[in-house]
């Protein structure tokens, strides 16, 4: 089915309060889907901008990780405490015999509440490594902070690793790590485009042809936000979201607490 066409072809569930009703939405609609769908449909989902960014950020992480099947909600964490006297340790990692034991702190950790599995880093330089760990490990404590001034309905938090002991397999292919960033932007901008062709059909003209675009730049394993056709989408979302501040959104509360989750990507 065309992506556009899958946009029309749900049900919308409205409101959706909870971090986990939106999941449970996810999990039947979005989890078998390959990376910019599920960021389409998680996105026409989505009532409000936590779960825009749910729905993006679950298909960017699958674009760089293509051969990981993650069954449900991923984290990617890299964050550390890197104050001078730091009182959460970064993440090091060493061989032990037939495993890989690792010890520290991630300070950030999407969907903290609700993620089944992170993806992390561990080490520095030239010794730095990615692993994946289920966050049901007994040795991975997942801690979830009060919630902040932006994204209040998306859980927030930091893992901590102790003695943690991960299989080889658990080490991820890092060739499109780098591209991460400009992928997250690309695939949480394709949901908040999603969200508003379901949400505001008036303005499904300007829509399609940016959900066109996302589609297209999403068929290259390496995105780069300095590619014309990047910097084109970004322009046009950006434009989009000028619209809607000025003549659309203004009564509505929770997209004018959040729409700043958009307009922090622009690129100029």
């Amino acid at each position: 089915m065309h992506l556009i066409e899958a946009l029309d072809a749900i049900e919308v569930a409205d409101p959706i309060v909870d971090e986990t009703a939106y999941k449970a939405l996810w999990l039947e609609h979005c989890a078998h889907l390959p990376p910019m769908a599920m960021a389409f449909v998680g996105g026409a989902l989505a009532d409000r901008f936590a779960w825009i960014f749910v729905a993006g950020y679950q298909g960017a992480i699958r674009h760089i990780f293509p051969t990981r099947k993650f069954p449900a909600w991923v984290a990617f964490a890299v964050s550390e405490d890197r104050s001078e006297h730091a009182p959460l340790p970064g993440v090091t990692w060493q061989a032990a015999d037939d495993a890989i034991v690792v010890n520290g702190s991630k300070t950030w950790v999407a969907a903290s509440a609700n993620c089944d599995e992170i993806v992390f880093s561990a080490g520095r330089g030239g010794g730095k490594r990615f692993f994946v760990v289920a966050t049901v490990n007994p040795n991975v404590a997942i801690e979830t902070r009060p919630p902040g001034r932006m994204l209040t309905d998306l859980s927030q938090g930091s893992a901590h690793f102790t003695a943690t002991r991960l299989a080889l397999e658990s080490e991820m292919n890092t060739r499109l790590v780098p591209g991460f960033g400009p992928c997250e932007v690309l695939y949480i901008y394709a949901a908040f485009l999603a969200s508003t062709w379901v949400r505001f059909p008036a303005e499904r003209g300007a829509v399609a042809p940016l959900l066109e675009l996302a589609s297209e730049i999403s068929s290259r394993e390496e995105v780069s936000r300095e590619h014309a056709d990047m910097v084109e989408f970004d322009r046009g979302v950006q434009r989009l979201l000028r619209h809607l501040r000025q003549d659309v959104c203004g009564h509505n509360d929770l997209w004018r607490r959040d729409y700043k989750l958009i307009a922090m990507y622009a690129q100029s």
